[in-house]
């Protein structure tokens, strides 16, 4: 090996080759090119480790984006999903309720009581709210025929507010002995209509917790649903705040077809 051979094999050399001067690696010579020779065959298996490893980042990549694809297609999150100008204020929590016990009612169930008339009427208190144009603009709401609030804006509701309205007129119609004495024939259509809202809903939020089934110990012929399941859901109250800081009158004041007309 000549002179310039061995110049090109010192230079191959790092880190603490490179430290010694110019003048100590060629009085080193043999050792340096004991050296070199071991230091090229760990470069070498490095290369193929690191070559190895962005290998294996590639691939984790690629699975990780297909899978997160796949998932914004499934998401209530996913690219389809409408804008709606309360979801960054939504914040969610783990729950186990479960309605399993039928001896048990809520604020809102069972039979009827002022307390639970106060209750519903607190709870769908901020049904309707005031939203703008550009907000119906960015969620891709039509404005035909759309109806507008006298003191400006327009009205509209979240669906989860609408699906509680549907709720409320379906337990109207349950207790219509005292509700609705004398139910018209038009009052029972607009009753019932609103049972496909809520089809429509459990349909779209598809559920998946397990309910599973046990036998009632006093009527041992009667299944009860039991579950112990944990849910994802919203933080009612971060809902509740962002509506009630938005809300119109529950009737609210609203211009009429013959006023838009007369302007």
């Amino acid at each position: 090996m000549d002179s310039s051979d061995r110049k090109l094999e010192a230079t191959r050399l790092v880190d603490d080759i490179e430290s010694m001067s110019l003048e100590e690696r060629f009085n080193t010579y043999e050792e340096t090119t004991i050296k070199g020779r071991k230091h090229k065959g760990i470069l070498t298996c490095g290369r193929v480790y690191v070559a190895i490893l962005h290998i294996i980042i590639l691939m984790l990549a690629g699975v990780l984006l297909n899978y997160g694809l796949s998932e914004g297609s499934r998401s209530p999150d996913g690219p389809q999903r409408s804008w709606s100008p309360v979801q960054g204020f939504v914040e969610y929590k783990v729950s186990t309720e479960h309605a399993t016990d039928p001896g048990h009612y809520s604020v809102y169930s069972g039979p009827p009581s002022e307390e639970q008339e106060e209750a519903w009427d607190r709870l769908i208190t901020p049904v309707y709210f005031n939203i703008s144009r550009d907000e119906l603009t960015r969620a891709g709401e039509s404005f035909e025929n759309i109806i507008e609030l006298t003191e400006g804006g327009y009205i509209a509701s979240l669906g989860v507010y609408h699906e509680l309205h549907c709720l409320r007129n379906l337990r109207l119609y349950v207790f219509r002995d005292r509700y609705y004495p004398n139910l018209t024939e038009s009052q029972d259509r607009y009753l019932k209509e609103h049972l496909e809202t809520l089809r429509i809903s459990a349909m779209c939020h598809g559920n998946t917790a397990i309910n599973s089934y046990k036998w009632d110990t006093e009527t041992i012929d009667k299944p009860l649903t039991k579950s112990n399941s944990r849910s994802v859901c919203v933080k009612w109250s971060s809902i509740e705040d962002w509506s009630y800081s938005r809300r119109v009158f529950y009737v609210p004041p609203v211009r009429w077809p013959s006023q838009n007309q007369a302007s």
